[in-house]
């Protein structure tokens, strides 16, 4: 079997010494034989779709542990909170972090720190003793650090504007 396997390897490297139109690897059918073999005996094929399953998981995996980081610590009232931050204290790739979100959250991070800013912000609204702040003062304590980005993520999120939302928790 390996005598074999020497003499494939040799008639490969001597044809495509001798034959240099040959720019495809790939268009040998030999080599796609042995490709098959290779993972018919890791069990693994390109088309079985695990290796795609488990990078699925590992997003999932990290996504729970960016949202747990961002809710125990509350990174989300800190208005000047960036990616790269976060990928810095989990010790992971900017890149990871962003597909995670992006890939189980459904938002890019902007959105996503958004989210958490407007649940801060709707309890702020809701609790009697903050009836004296103003609508933008809440915001800014929830972590939003302009009035057009919190208006807007609010009313995205809540389909109502901040005003009615307070106007309707106060008289309901």
């Amino acid at each position: 079997m390996s005598f074999l396997i020497i003499y494939i390897i040799i008639f490969i490297a001597l044809t495509i010494l001798l034959f240099p139109r040959i720019r495809n690897v790939r268009s040998i059918p030999i080599l796609n034989g042995l490709r098959k073999l290779r993972n018919r005996k890791t069990g693994l094929t390109p088309l079985n779709g695990k290796k795609k399953d488990n990078k699925k998981q590992e997003s999932a995996e990290l996504f729970a542990v960016i949202e747990k980081k961002i809710i125990d610590e509350k990174i989300y009232l800190d208005p000047s909170v960036k990616l790269g931050r976060i990928a810095r204290s989990l010790h992971v790739p900017e890149k990871k972090v962003s597909k995670a979100i992006n890939e189980i959250g459904g938002d890019n991070f902007n959105s996503f720190i958004n989210r958490f800013r407007v649940e801060e912000a709707k309890q702020l609204m809701l609790d009697p003793r903050n009836r004296n702040y103003t609508i933008d003062a809440m915001a800014e304590l929830a972590g939003f650090s302009n009035k057009v980005s919190f208006y807007k993520s609010f009313r995205k999120i809540t389909k109502k504007s901040p005003r009615e939302f307070r106007k309707e928790s106060i008289s309901g």
